[in-house]
């Protein structure tokens, strides 16, 4: 990628200037939602309703065509308006995922198993939290969305290599 693309990729864009680009047309803005959103997306649905990667796979593609043909009537304003009700300090949500041999029904024990943490917090930046927009290392901590009210920081738990 050339250096004139690379500045046009803006990782503090917001959620409805990102909108604006992929309505427009621009390749780039359509990379960049992919790249921030997709991921996570697939990681969400992969164990609903089962862990079939074709079926997930499906679901997340059907699911982003929907999403992306109904951006002209995106209301990335509801936050900013009241509309939507905000939590007034950090919340945090965590997903604890893997085949479904860890978990034992009898005891309600899982014996191992893929943390993610999300720690909710509207409207910070990368320079107001000091995290980057990207992850640096394994299980390192990043912010997504920054500057929006779905800003949240991202902890991934880094998976065990298989022998």
């Amino acid at each position: 990628m050339d250096t004139e693309s690379q500045t046009r990729i803006d990782s503090g864009a917001t959620d409805r200037e990102l909108v604006q680009r992929m309505l427009a047309g621009d390749e780039l803005a359509f990379d960049q939602f992919s790249e921030s959103y997709v991921p996570a997306l697939y990681r969400f649905a992969l164990n609903r309703p089962s862990p079939d990667r074709e079926l997930t796979c499906e679901i997340l593609q059907t699911t982003l065509c929907k999403a992306i043909s109904k951006l002209d009537s995106f209301r990335g304003e509801a936050a900013d308006a009241g509309e939507l009700e905000m939590p007034s300090t950090p919340a945090t949500i965590y997903h604890l995922g893997g085949p479904a041999e860890i978990f034992n029904p009898e005891t309600g024990q899982v014996s191992a198993g893929h943390c993610v943490w999300a720690v909710y917090v509207p409207y910070e930046t990368e320079e107001s939290t000091g995290f980057p927009t990207t992850p640096q290392a394994p299980g390192a901590p990043w912010i997504m969305g920054p500057g929006t009210a779905s800003s949240h920081i991202m902890v991934v738990q880094p998976r065990e290599a298989k022998p």
